[in-house]
């Protein structure tokens, strides 16, 4: 499908069918999807004091429902040069820039343009948590029962070669409450902090029992501004001086339990971990990296 036909899809979707969204994936085999209201809205409004989304802003909001096929998918334009744009959210004290460019690296997917091999991704009921939830099994054998089953599906659905990457040991995270662990210090680039942090994969577990936290998990999404991709201006966040974040045009993600979050490691998808504003976030982290030497470069 041509672009000319994917907007003119996007339009019709906007037209015909009010209060939806549109997700658009410029590739070989691309499609407009439309993402129906109750997958955007899903009753999340952020109250965190530092956090803000302009009325006029564009969001796309993958909430806890149900996505059409279990998954979605965008396709970016790999940012293979450092961008003012970037550079300007980050942090004093976060790396603004990593050389080789990502891309570039020999376990990178080279079955489409440059342009077009960079991503992000959401898959829903893709990972199997049995072991998770078994307390006879131990933390070492959960782990790399859990890498196994993203490495599969990083390497099956996006033309990476198996023995090109190797995953780093993961890292279970805790999310609770915390007024001041949001703002400029949370938006990073995952490559610039590590050359070992080319793929990236997040797991959401869900939210802790009552034990943990009596409160009901509110906030805890998952972040990505659209900086300087496509057609997009690179006004897309704005951090003030004092930390007051603005999210005009991106992505946010629920952490929906069972749903596995991957993508490409460049300042493409410049992120950040939203606020936790009640409740305690469960999730697991992984990282892969290139191992060159099995890839043959």
């Amino acid at each position: 499908m041509c672009r000319i036909a994917l907007i003119s899809f996007a339009l019709l979707c906007l037209e015909h069918v009010p209060r939806m969204s549109v997700a658009l994936d410029f590739n070989d085999g691309a499609q407009a999807t439309c993402i129906p209201e109750h997958l955007q809205l899903d009753e999340y409004t952020p109250r965190h004091p530092s956090f803000h989304i302009p009325q006029d802003s564009k969001i796309l909001r993958l909430g806890h429902g149900k996505l059409p096929g279990n998954s979605w998918l965008q396709r970016l334009p790999c940012h293979d040069t450092k961008l003012d744009s970037v550079a300007s959210v980050l942090e004093e004290g976060r790396r603004k820039w990593r050389s080789p460019p990502h891309s570039s690296l020999c376990c990178f997917p080279k079955q489409l343009p440059a342009k077009q091999n960079c991503f992000r991704s959401v898959f829903d009921d893709r990972i199997d948590l049995t072991k998770e939830q078994d307390p006879e099994v131990s933390e070492e054998d959960r782990q790399d029962y859990l890498l196994h089953q993203m490495k599969h599906i990083l390497t099956s659905e996006f033309g990476i070669q198996a023995e090109s990457i190797h995953g780093t040991s993961g890292r279970r995270q805790l999310v609770s409450r915390c007024p001041s662990c949001f703002g400029r210090g949370s938006w990073h680039v995952d490559y610039h902090e590590s050359n070992m942090f080319l793929f990236s994969a997040i797991l959401y577990l869900g939210e802790m029992s009552e034990e943990h936290s009596p409160e009901r998990l509110h906030g805890g999404w998952t972040l990505f501004a659209n900086v300087g991709h496509l057609e997009t201006s690179d006004k897309a966040v704005k951090v003030s001086e004092n930390g007051t974040v603005e999210l005009f045009d991106g992505v946010l993600i629920a952490p929906k339990r069972g749903r596995l979050v991957l993508f490409t490691g460049g300042s493409e998808n410049l992120h950040s971990a939203g606020p936790v504003e009640a409740g305690t976030r469960a999730s697991y982290q992984v990282w892969f990296s290139c191992n060159c030497s099995e890839a043959g470069s």
